[in-house]
């Protein structure tokens, strides 16, 4: 085999095949991109459609050098360096366009692949295609003589290596062509999206889409971040993440609410309750309370832990003789659990903040196989509990679904939540977004029990009854827990110490109340004419009893 290869591997074939790569690389996904759909079709080319072009010109230009020059070390350590990174690049823009339906994308496809997709494809191409002929450098065949020769030798190129470096030269030209006419020079820095209008060689005309946003994002000081842009603060979470720089400033102030007619008279407190149950997560350290619901069928309450948690007990919060933990490293990443509801009797289900959900159901008995799937996903548990969520598959003896989901929304993907409640009267269950200053809208998100699956997204609003102030919105409101009783959503805001009555049907805000000073307020549980309210108060988590206004 190595005679073979050495044989094959004369100068003039390596030069053909590398000649050939490099034609590939730029007429294929750069010329046609550039030519066909630029200046034929109108197509006008993004920001990262320009960086993932510059990297295939520089790994095509970088063929050409080991042509022309011989196989070098250098040189090959750039095409490396030029892959990793722009196959981040293309990673980068797939994981933007690449997410709708079924035949969806931006721009039109070549071949069956849009553009940001060829440029994945051509950079794991590229780093493969180095890989595989590092493994046949030898010292003694051409590869390895050239790499190790470090003397400079000028080689001629053939009449087809000559064709090819003039094509590609072409193609390099219009490719500058069309960027400068679509993004302009310095300061411009290209769009982050393709223009609104078709490409055109009238420079007065496309100098009006000329956008010099994206520099002043990439340079300006204090704005460049590892994280880049599509992160947010964490939200505030009693006790677990109190980061008061987290989305809006936080004001309990009652008299400061955006709604005129909240009653100012604080609800009666009725009892505030210690929590005696020593919370804990997988491992066994110590965590806060994030969530509260109420079992009405088994008259039992269900207390959630923040590391993903959760203790059946009853009104006195005393102590838990069920309880279990979830394996939280293993799965959909749960970073902070922060409410919860029961989806049936007997059967808990907690979201953290990223719209992670996870839950446990009371069962009757154990079998051989429960106890397997006990010990998989619950690294502590009392009682008769499994996850709420997979199924029992005895041939495979494991949970063949895992024991937790990740809700996906539209319009709340840049929000988190801090609330999750299930409506007693029909199927559904409801979330509520926290406002971010990137994504200011509370949203309403409902979704359905038979699949999980979103059915609504709509953005909270004011109810028309309602007495407001001026420039009142309902984001000034930092909803932290809700429950559902008779049709209605109550909400509990730590902006304003508010009680939110929300109509599920017009998704409106039709009341409003005001809380006692209780503390750090977090969660909700309806409990007939009364309101479990956790909070957190002298460092310590307890459960304020309130009257239900409503009842």
């Amino acid at each position: 085999m190595k005679e073979l290869f050495d044989k094959l591997l004369t100068e003039k074939n390596f030069n053909i095949v590398m000649t050939t790569a490099v034609l590939i690389i730029l007429v294929v996904p750069v010329g046609m991109a550039n030519l066909y759909l630029g200046f034929v079709k109108g197509e006008s080319p993004c920001l990262l459609c320009g960086h993932e072009r510059l990297g295939m010109i520089i790994v095509g230009i970088l063929g050409l050098f080991m042509v022309r020059y011989g196989v070098k070390i250098k040189y090959m350590v750039a095409v490396f360096l030029t892959g990793f990174w722009f196959l981040y690049e293309g990673l980068r823009h797939v994981g933007i366009s690449g997410q709708g339906d079924i035949g969806q994308g931006f721009g039109e496809a070549m071949f069956g692949l849009h553009t940001y997709t060829w440029a994945f494809v051509v950079y794991w191409a590229v780093i493969l295609a180095m890989a595989v002929m590092m493994l046949f450098i030898r010292k003694d065949n051409l590869l390895g003589k050239e790499l190790l020769d470090s003397e400079i030798k000028i080689k001629e190129f053939s009449q087809y290596g000559k064709a090819v470096f003039v094509l590609s030269a072409f193609i390099v030209f219009t490719n500058v062509v069309q960027f400068f006419i679509t993004n302009g020079p310095p300061p411009f820095g290209g769009r982050g999206a393709p223009a609104a209008t078709r490409f055109t060689w009238d420079i007065s005309l496309a100098s009006k889409f000329w956008d010099p946003v994206h520099w002043h994002e990439n340079f300006r000081p204090g704005k460049w971040s590892l994280l880049g842009f599509n992160q947010g603060p964490k939200p505030w979470i009693a006790g677990a993440n109190e980061n008061e720089d987290a989305n809006y400033p936080i004001d309990t102030n009652p008299s400061n609410s955006p709604i005129l007619s909240q009653n100012q008279t604080p609800l009666s407190l009725i009892a505030t309750k210690e929590i005696g149950i020593e919370l804990k997560n997988y491992a066994g350290s110590k965590t806060y309370a994030g969530g509260l619901a109420y079992d009405k069928a088994n008259n039992q309450f269900a207390l959630i832990g923040t590391g993903a948690s959760v203790y059946f007990t009853d009104s006195n919060f005393a102590e838990s003789k069920e309880f279990a933990t979830i394996d939280q490293p293993n799965g959909q990443d749960i970073p902070i659990t922060v409410d919860a509801t029961f989806f049936a009797p007997g059967k808990v289900v907690a979201t953290a903040y990223n719209k992670a959900i996870w839950g446990v159901e009371r069962v009757d008995s154990l079998d051989e196989t429960d106890k397997f799937i006990q010990w998989e996903f619950l690294p502590q548990v009392e009682g008769n509990l499994l996850p709420a969520f997979g199924k029992k598959n005895e041939a495979l003896y494991k949970n063949t679904k895992g024991q937790r989901l990740s809700l996906r929304t539209t319009r709340a993907k840049k929000n988190y939540v801090l609330s999750l409640a299930k409506d007693p009267d029909s199927r559904y269950f409801y979330m509520l977004t926290v406002a971010a200053k990137k994504a200011p809208n509370v949203i309403l998100l409902k979704f359905d029990t038979k699949d999980n699956q979103i059915s609504e997204e709509t953005i909270l609003e004011f109810g028309k009854g309602l007495s407001l102030k001026e420039g009142a919105k309902v984001n000034n409101f930092y909803i932290t827990g809700a429950d559902i009783a008779d049709g209605k959503m109550l909400a509990i805001s730590k902006n304003y110490n508010a009680l939110l009555v929300i109509d599920l049907a017009s998704k409106a805000i039709t009341d409003a109340y005001t809380l006692p000073n209780i503390g750090d307020i977090s969660d909700i549980a309806i409990k007939g004419d009364e309101l479990y309210i956790l909070t957190r108060e002298g460092g310590a988590d307890k459960v304020a009893v309130v009257r239900n206004p409503i009842k």
